[in-house]
C-alpha cells in the first residue's frame, strides 16, 4: 500500500471518527495520538499488520541480557551522583548520520547544537550507539544500554492489561467497520493496538524514573513523537524541543495535527517546540492551527548550510560540447520503476552519464540490480557508494533526477537544477507532495523520452539553463533558512 494511500486512509478514519477518538484515553493519555504514527509506519513496512506477541523466546532473550542490563543501569545511577545540576538531555531516535572529515559519525540534526553550544553540560542519551562517544556530563545510550529488559519487566509485572485491552478493542471495532465499509484490503489485529499502547506506557514509566533522577533543564530530541520520553517530560514540566529530521508533508502525523486535538495537547506526548528547517515548514505546520506560532522555531539545516559556507557544491556549467552528468537519487518504494525508466533511457541513446546515488535504506537486491544496469551500460551508468552523502555526490553534476525524493529539495536548496518524475500518486512529482506548486522551478517529466527532449533544450540555449539555476537558488532559503550557525547560537543562549 503506497504511503500516500496509507496517509489518506488514516486521515479519513480520523475525520469520520474524530469525536470518538478525542475521547479515547489510556491512563490519562489520548490513545489515538499514541497509535496513529506507529500504525502508519507499520503499514508502510508490512502492508498488512502481523500479530506481535511477547512470547517466551522474547522474554528469555531479555532475561539472558539481564546482567548486562543491570550493569548499565547501575552505571547510570552512579553517574547521576556526579552529574552537573540541571543538565541538558539529548535523545536521537532517527536513522541518519553523516561522516565528517575525521571519519566520525555525525548526527546532522543534534550534534552541531551540542558541539557548538552546550557541550559539555548535557546528558547524551541516544539510540544510535555505533559511533565514538562524545564528551558530556554522562554518556549513556538510553535506548540500547539496558532499556529492553526494564521495559519488558515493567510490562510483565507492573502494568495491568485491562485498560489497554478495552481501549484497543474499542478502536479496533471502529477501524474494522471503516475498513469494511470503504473496501480496504488491510486488516489490523486488535493485539497490535494493545501492544503499541502498552509499550508506550511502559516506556513512559521508565523514562519518568530517569527524568526524576536527572532533573534535566530541557530535552532536545529527534523523531521522538510519540515516545514515553516526551510523555514523561510533559508530566514533569520539562521543556522539549523536537528537531525536524526530514521533509514534512501531510503524511507526517507527528506534525500535522487536527485543530480539534489542540484542547487535548496536555494529554498527548508531543513537544513544546518544533525546530524546523525553513519558513515553508513553519507555514505548513501552522496551517492546521494545532500549533501556536511561537512553538515553531526556524533554524535551518546544518548539512545544507555547511555546503553553502564551504561552497563545496558547484554544478558545472553546461556547454554544447559538455558530457552531460546526471545524478539519479533512488527511492526503495519505486525501485522497479527506476530500473525500467533507466533501461528505456539507455535504449534512447541518451547522450549522458547517469550516476546513481542509492538511498541509505536501499535493499541489497536493489543495489545489485542497479549494479547490473551499470555492467550492461559501461561508462553510461555508474553506481555510487551508498555511504556517499547526497550533497557530496552532487559535485560536478548538471542535474538531479528523482521521483519524489527529499533529495530534490536538498539539491534545490543549494541552487542545483532538479527534475522530478510524475507518478500516479504524484502527478506533478514531488510538487504534488508540497503545499505550494514549484513545477516552474522543479521541472516535471513523465517518461524517458520527455527527459531526453527536455535536457536537449538546454544544449541549444545555454541561457535557459543559467536562468533555471538562478531561479532554483531563490527558493533555497524558503525551505532551508540561511545562517544556520548564528541561528543555533541565538537559540541556545537563552537556554544556557
Amino acid at each position: 500500500m503506497h504511503f500516500q494511500n496509507i496517509a489518506r486512509f488514516l486521515k479519513e478514519f480520523e475525520i469520520e471518527h474524530e469525536a470518538f477518538l478525542l475521547k479515547t484515553e489510556v491512563y490519562g493519555w489520548n490513545a489515538w495520538s499514541i497509535l496513529k504514527k506507529p500504525l502508519y509506519n507499520q503499514m508502510r513496512i508490512e502492508g498488512i499488520y502481523k500479530d506481535t506477541v511477547q512470547n517466551n523466546k522474547t522474554w528469555k532473550r531479555a532475561l539472558n541480557s539481564f546482567y548486562i542490563s543491570y550493569l548499565y543501569i547501575y552505571k547510570l545511577v552512579i553517574s547521576s551522583i556526579f552529574k552537573r545540576s540541571n543538565p541538558f538531555f539529548v535523545s536521537f531516535n532517527g536513522n541518519r548520520v553523516d561522516v565528517n572529515s575525521n571519519e566520525q559519525y555525525i548526527n546532522p540534526f543534534i550534534d552541531p547544537l551540542i558541539l557548538n553550544s552546550i557541550e559539555p553540560n548535557y546528558l547524551y542519551f541516544e539510540s544510535f550507539g555505533r559511533r565514538k562517544k562524545k564528551k558530556g556530563a554522562i554518556n549513556y545510550d538510553i535506548n540500547n544500554d539496558g532499556k529492553n529488559f526494564p521495559l519488558i519487566l515493567i510490562e510483565k509485572f507492573f502494568i495491568k492489561d485491562i485498560q489497554f485491552k478495552n481501549v484497543a478493542n474499542d478502536i479496533h471495532e471502529k477501524l474494522a467497520e471503516f475498513i469494511s465499509k470503504n473496501g480496504y484490503e488491510n486488516s489490523i489485529p486488535k493485539l497490535l493496538l494493545f501492544r503499541i499502547l502498552k509499550r508506550y506506557y511502559a516506556d513512559y514509566l521508565w523514562q519518568n524514573i530517569l527524568l526524576k533522577v536527572f532533573k534535566p533543564k530541557c530535552i532536545f530530541i529527534v523523531d521522538g513523537i510519540p515516545s514515553g520520553l516526551l510523555g514523561a517530560a510533559k508530566r514533569n514540566g520539562i521543556r522539549v524541543y523536537e528537531f525536524q529530521h526530514g521533509i514534512i508533508g501531510e503524511n507526517k502525523f507527528e506534525y500535522i495535527v487536527s485543530e480539534k486535538f489542540k484542547e487535548l495537547s496536555n494529554k498527548m506526548p508531543y513537544p513544546d517546540y518544533v525546530c524546523v528547517f525553513g519558513e515553508y515548514f513553519k507555514t505548513l505546520l501552522l496551517k492546521s492551527k494545532f500549533w501556536k506560532e511561537e512553538q515553531i522555531l526556524v533554524l535551518g539545516n546544518y548539512s545544507i548550510e555547511n555546503r553553502r559556507v564551504n561552497r563545496k557544491i558547484n554544478n558545472i556549467n553546461l556547454q554544447s560540447n559538455t558530457n552531460l552528468k546526471l545524478l539519479w537519487a533512488t527511492q526503495p518504494s519505486v525501485h522497479k520503476d527506476s530500473c525500467n525508466f533507466l533501461t528505456t533511457l539507455m535504449h534512447l541513446h541518451f547522450n549522458a552519464v547517469v550516476y546513481i546515488k542509492p538511498h541509505p535504506l536501499e535493499q541489497k537486491e536493489n543495489l545489485e540490480k542497479y549494479y547490473q544496469l551499470g555492467i550492461k551500460n559501461p561508462n553510461r551508468i555508474i553506481l555510487l557508494d551508498s555511504q556517499n552523502s547526497l550533497l557530496d555526490s552532487l559535485t560536478g553534476k548538471h542535474f538531479l533526477v528523482s521521483y519524489h525524493s527529499t533529495a530534490i529539495l536538498e539539491a534545490a536548496a543549494l541552487g542545483f537544477p532538479t527534475i522530478t518524475i510524475s507518478t500516479k500518486q504524484f502527478p506533478c512529482g514531488i510538487n504534488s507532495y508540497l503545499m505550494d506548486d514549484f513545477s516552474d522551478i522543479i521541472k516535471v517529466i513523465e517518461n524517458p523520452i520527455q527527459l531526453k527532449e527536455f535536457i536537449s533544450l538546454f544544449y541549444t540555449d545555454k541561457n535557459k539553463y543559467d536562468f533555471w539555476k538562478s531561479e532554483t537558488e531563490k527558493i533555497g532559503s524558503y525551505f532551508f533558512k540561511d545562517d544556520y550557525f548564528n541561528n543555533i547560537k541565538a537559540f541556545t543562549e537563552p537556554n544556557n
